[in-house]
């Protein structure tokens, strides 16, 4: 929603009615404010909008330490690109902008330079598309460089869903990746800024219709230095936690406010069927899966191919046919 406050006013400057309320027939409220605000309201279906997933409220970014802006672009089909831009009290840092940014990819790197980003509150980042709409940010401080973090860890989860819709919707693609941060991080009982998934892919079995997905995210640590808990410690307790993840991701997918079809979809039973990805992954454990990776359109990093499974197969393959050379 457009943020707006007054002072001092009768309330009658705030709304204006037409008709008498209290009367059968009702009547119509407007509120100027609201009125003048011509690049629609957030949170109505086919209006455009731009979620922030990282960086989160309150949060401490440390300068010169390397952090990827994710955020969730909803209904913006008219655009052609996004353009990343970082403020510091309302002033833009021109140094740290970034232009040309594809409308698929839903990051992008950012570093703050302690030369130009002073320790400090009120920076923001503001993410605008090419027909000129903006979308700012909650509040972040600067901190200086914390020494000696420890390195992220991996996590890789199977969880059912049909990753053929996420590649064909990038908004789907984002509402999955943002949802399963946010769920991660409840069940793990972390803020968000320690989850962010690098990863979705398809995972298909030899089986007929059995198919489903991997996401693979990292465990960073605290930079608020508030939660003390070690990467490694999370990614144990993540590997107890993966039902509860799979069964709740609904209830973080079905806030997206767009008009794609497919973002609807994820809110189905399909994806958070926890037989079924029991069942896919006892599947990869035995090395009767394939995992290739969709999220190469939708990050600036490298695209990460992923075919686990099958590599071990087709080298054991390799290693059993050079035998049988040898002996013959």
């Amino acid at each position: 929603m457009p943020k707006f406050s007054l002072s001092d006013v009768d309330v009658d400057d705030v709304y204006q009615t037409n008709g008498d309320c209290d009367s059968d027939a009702g009547c119509t409220i407007t509120v100027p404010a609201i009125e003048a605000y011509n690049g629609g309201l957030a949170g109505v279906t086919d209006q455009p909008t731009i979620v922030f997933v990282f960086p989160p409220k309150t949060y401490t970014w440390p300068q010169d330490t390397e952090k990827r802006v994710r955020w969730v672009g909803l209904n913006l089909q008219a655009a052609s690109s996004y353009t990343l831009k970082v403020f510091k009290s309302g002033v833009e840092m021109p140094a740290l902008t970034k232009t040309n940014i594809g409308m698929k990819e839903i990051s992008a790197t950012v570093s703050l330079p302690a030369d130009s980003a002073a320790a400090g509150p009120g920076y923001t980042i503001q993410m605008c598309v090419s027909t000129g709409n903006c979308w700012e940010s909650d509040s972040f401080a600067v901190v200086p460089k914390i020494e000696n973090v420890e390195e992220p860890k991996r996590k890789v989860q199977i969880v059912s869903g049909d990753a053929e819709k996420l590649k064909q919707s990038p908004e789907a693609y984002a509402v999955y990746a943002a949802g399963f941060t946010t769920n991660a991080a409840m069940t793990l009982g972390v803020e968000t800024h320690r989850i962010e998934v690098t990863d979705i892919a398809a995972v298909t079995t030899g089986r007929r219709a059995q198919t489903g997905m991997q996401v693979t995210y990292l465990v960073h640590a605290d930079d608020t230095g508030k939660d003390t808990r070690s990467n490694a410690d999370l990614v144990v307790k993540a590997d107890t936690v993966e039902v509860a993840i799979l069964s709740g991701m609904s209830s973080f997918t079905t806030a997206a406010q767009t008009s794609d079809a497919t973002v609807g979809a994820l809110a189905g039973d399909d994806y958070q069927d926890v037989a079924a990805a029991a069942a896919i992954k006892e599947e990869c454990d035995a090395g009767r899966c394939q995992i290739t990776s969709i999220s190469g359109d939708f990050s600036d990093s490298s695209p990460r191919v992923l075919s686990t499974s099958v590599s071990v197969i087709l080298l054991i393959s390799s290693l059993t046919v050079l035998l049988s050379l040898v002996a013959a």
